[in-house]
């Protein structure tokens, strides 16, 4: 099973915190070794996007997956 999750924030401290945002996904407590997580900045100056990719069992994921490695523009 894989999941992804995207959430955008203004800080990352706190309850923005990366850690403690994905902690307040419901199923993902008690979870936390089955998560990736990534934190990309927007175009907007001080915003966030948190990605979460939770993986459980044979399915792998990662939240690296979730960008653009080609580091394409895309508009």
């Amino acid at each position: 099973m894989i999941r992804n999750e995207v959430v955008k924030v203004i800080s990352l401290t706190g309850a923005s915190s990366p850690f403690n945002l994905v902690k307040a996904i419901p199923g993902a407590r008690g979870y936390t070794a089955d998560q990736s997580i990534a934190v990309v900045g927007s175009r907007t100056s001080g915003w966030y996007y948190v990605l979460d990719a939770f993986s459980h069992g044979s399915d792998s994921g990662h939240a690296e997956e979730l960008l653009d490695e080609t580091c394409s523009k895309k508009v």
